[in-house]
């Protein structure tokens, strides 16, 4: 064994050393948060449009964007609602090609929500979509095509509590062929619809008849799904 003052002479040093990498992961940590969200500055206007935020939260490419109103958001019993921090400006949600779903505040471009979509979280997300709640208890039928290939795609309206706030179910297109459905309220995948023959890379849902769904694909073709049918 080590004399005392040896030993208390090491204990001293690795108490110190142990100091200085907290206090450097610290550092690194406010480095990360700061350099995740920037606020535009003076620097920032360009063409006398200024930047008033930036998010990086993504791993690679963005691969699509939509934004949410503060008073789209419902609640089982009706009428507006929130969905956690401040969403007072609404919600953007992002899909990325690192197979993340995202949701920021529009406000300030705080991260709201983050989960892996796809097959097993490995599948590139395209593009996406918003079905509102009113909606969103769906089966998604081929149209357009004539084929036999049905697949359901269920959405959140079966799954909410009475008084909870309900985002839109999205709909995130990818590079598996499949249009995913979503539910940011309770972060999980509700359903999967094997669209295409090749990459989903456009969606649609109209805003005058949300009973319908337009898909675009690699594959050449515009394909037209009828989601009115209640999936229970």
């Amino acid at each position: 064994p080590l004399p005392p003052g040896v030993w208390n002479k090491k204990a001293a040093e690795a108490m110190e050393a142990a100091a200085e990498a907290a206090e450097a992961t610290a550092a690194a940590e406010a480095a990360f948060i700061s350099a995740e969200i920037d606020v535009g500055g003076p620097d920032s206007d360009t063409g006398g449009l200024r930047q008033l935020w930036i998010a990086r939260n993504h791993l690679v490419d963005v691969r699509g964007a939509a934004f949410i109103p503060a008073g789209r958001l419902v609640t089982a019993k009706g009428g507006g609602g929130g969905a956690g921090g401040d969403g007072s400006g609404g919600h953007v949600v992002t899909v990325g090609r690192d197979s993340l779903v995202k949701v920021f505040s529009a406000t300030d471009g705080r991260q709201m929500h983050s989960s892996m979509v796809g097959s097993i979280g490995k599948v590139p997300l395209s593009c996406l979509a918003l079905l509102y709640p009113s909606h969103s208890s769906c089966t998604a039928t081929a149209t357009a095509t004539g084929t036999a290939n049905t697949t359901a795609l269920p959405t959140a309206a079966s799954n909410d509590t009475p008084g909870d706030p309900r985002m839109p179910t999205i709909l995130a297109g990818s590079y598996d062929n499949s249009v995913y459905g979503y539910n940011a309220d309770h972060g999980r995948v509700l359903g999967r619809l094997a669209a295409h023959d090749d990459a989903v890379s456009a969606l649609c849902v109209p805003a005058l008849d949300s009973t319908r769904l337009f898909t675009g694909s690699w594959d050449g073709s515009v394909r037209l799904w009828d989601i009115s049918r209640g999936g229970g």
